[in-house]
């Protein structure tokens, strides 16, 4: 399977999920994490005092049960849940996903797939918002955690904004770097991204 779809931010938005995940039943997916909408707010971490699943989110196991074939990596949402609820308090389904989950993905050796939350983020345009990373080789770093798509260029460690047009593919040169935010699931419109590893294209959806 050379064809993956690349999604982040589902906050549980379970109809946008299913809307994407009907279109490509036989392609292999990457979520980028934030499945859930954590209702604990990182400010009320060390005063939070634990006793029902409900205080922290709205579990609904349909939303395991249709990400237990996708490739899964951690969001500080999955992350703050672990914080909040002892792991013996949370659903089988819910911890086994939660363990498995990983911090990111390596394709190819090119395309590395992550949240986000560990960048620094710089403003470099009014609202339009880029991870501050170094790529030392040739490669493709895909992330997610602003809710906004955009694609970049990386040129001297100098994000270079690039425009593109929904649904038309475009090329990824193996001798350049870029970065790639998929958008978010939960956003109306949503978005996500395909990626071609074969003919090194990626297209943006929504």
């Amino acid at each position: 399977m050379t064809e993956y779809i690349i999604l982040s931010d589902i906050h549980d938005n379970l109809e946008h999920l299913l809307k994407v995940l009907s279109r490509y039943k036989s392609k292999p997916v990457i979520c980028l994490g934030d499945i859930f909408e954590v209702l604990v707010s990182k400010s009320k971490l060390e005063t939070f005092r634990f006793e029902t699943l409900d205080q922290v989110l709205y579990y609904d196991p349909k939303m395991t049960e249709i990400l237990d074939s996708v490739r899964m990596i951690k969001g500080n949402q999955e992350e703050r849940l672990e914080q909040l609820v002892p792991s013996e308090k949370l659903p089988r389904k819910l911890y086994e996903l939660l363990n498995n989950m990983q911090e990111t993905v390596l394709l190819e050796e090119r395309f590395l797939f992550i949240h986000g939350q560990q960048f620094v983020w710089e403003e470099i345009e009014y609202d339009l918002w880029c991870p501050n990373v170094d790529i030392p080789n040739p490669f493709c770093l895909f992330y997610g955690h602003s809710h906004h798509d955009a694609f970049f260029e990386l040129v001297d460690r100098q994000p270079i904004k690039i425009d593109f047009t929904y649904s038309k593919p475009i090329f990824l040169d193996p001798n350049k770097k870029y970065l790639i935010n998929v958008g978010a699931i939960k956003n109306d419109p949503l978005s996500y991204v395909i990626l071609d590893t074969k003919n090194n294209f990626i297209t943006f959806y929504h």
